[in-house]
């Protein structure tokens, strides 16, 4: 086997293990780390199954095993993130309605520091913008 060959399988185990991991109910955090970086494993697994078609075909058994693996395993990861892709459908539609229409709600936040001793312009502030709801 070559250097590039080891390389890939072993980056090839390591994102099946990653992907796998998180399917346990295990509460460890080394666990539960690999819940989070399912972007960034799914374009890792692509770029291998990319470097195997490049380097390895046609493929021998053992490297037919750990494309499969490993297309699986990004398969997975992007049934987790392609929600969040332009031209996903939306879960929640957007809503727009104009101001002061029935039905719109306008809210306010503000962040005051405690030490402002200035209300009035705090108390303009609130009239200028008319909230139905001001939170500090």
């Amino acid at each position: 086997m070559s250097g590039p060959h080891i390389m890939i399988v072993v980056i090839g185990l390591m994102i099946m293990v990653a992907t796998a991991l998180p399917l346990s109910r295990s509460h460890r955090w080394w666990v539960r780390l690999c819940d989070f970086p399912r972007f960034q494993l799914a374009v890792l697994a692509i770029g291998v199954l990319v470097l195997m078609l490049a380097i390895r075909w046609p493929f021998e058994i053992l490297d037919c095993i750990l494309f499969t693996g490993v297309a699986i395993s990004a398969l997975w990861q992007v049934s987790w993130v392609w929600r969040y892709f332009p031209g996903a459908p939306l879960e929640v539609e957007s809503h727009y309605a104009a101001v002061g229409a029935p039905g719109r709600i306008t809210l306010l936040t503000t962040n005051v520091l405690q030490k402002s001793r200035d209300s009035n312009t705090f108390l303009k502030i609130i009239g200028e913008a008319n909230p139905d709801l001001p939170l500090q």
